[in-house]
């Protein structure tokens, strides 16, 4: 049987686990990695937090999309395409309600 307020402390930690997540990944992408591993870190997890943070969705979503053009790697049909996909998650911040 499950707590009725299992489900809120566990959104609750999950919240401070990402954003704990995040600032480890903006730490390691301030060298300027070469592999694209934490680039595809910091993309997920800040999309994950734009869905659970609604007020700051649309600065982390654009944060996400600066930490993926940031990555020097030669374009991949899976880079493209998840920038393709940013850049729309991006505009319809602009144009929201």
């Amino acid at each position: 049987m499950t707590e009725p307020v299992a489900a809120p402390l566990t959104f609750a930690r999950d919240r401070v686990l990402l954003g704990e997540a995040a600032a480890g990944l903006r730490a390691i992408l301030a060298a300027r990695p070469s592999t694209i591993v934490p680039y595809v870190g910091i993309v997920e997890t800040l999309g994950l937090l734009a869905s659970i943070r609604p007020a700051e969705r649309c600065a982390l979503l654009h944060e996400a999309l600066v930490a993926w053009r940031a990555w020097p790697g030669t374009p991949t049909p899976y880079t493209s395409r998840r920038r393709a996909e940013l850049d729309a998650a991006v505009a319809g911040c602009r144009g929201g309600p």
